[in-house]
């Protein structure tokens, strides 16, 4: 596990309770299971809006498909759509 810095943005943070948040997550991930990690202990609607965000890990977005291997203390970006993120 790793420890990562979490900061969403908008709505976002609006659904997570908090406009920031550290969090352990595998260091070896995908965006769905990022999704999951962030979504633990959260409100349904939370876990409905971060399936719809954009996903930055150390300023690079991640696309669905893609394994990132995170190294520690990372910082990861939540964004929803109408704040840059994907539909």
């Amino acid at each position: 596990m790793t420890r990562a810095h979490v900061t969403y943005f908008a709505g976002a943070a609006e659904a997570a309770g908090t406009r920031t948040e550290t969090v352990d997550v595998p260091q070896s991930i995908d965006a769905a299971e990022l999704r999951a990690c962030l979504a633990v202990g959260k409100s349904a609607h939370f876990a409905d809006l971060v399936g719809v965000c954009a996903l930055i890990i150390d300023g690079q977005t991640i696309s669905e498909a893609e394994r990132c291997q995170l190294g520690d203390n990372i910082q990861i970006e939540v964004l929803p759509p109408f704040a840059g993120g994907l539909f």
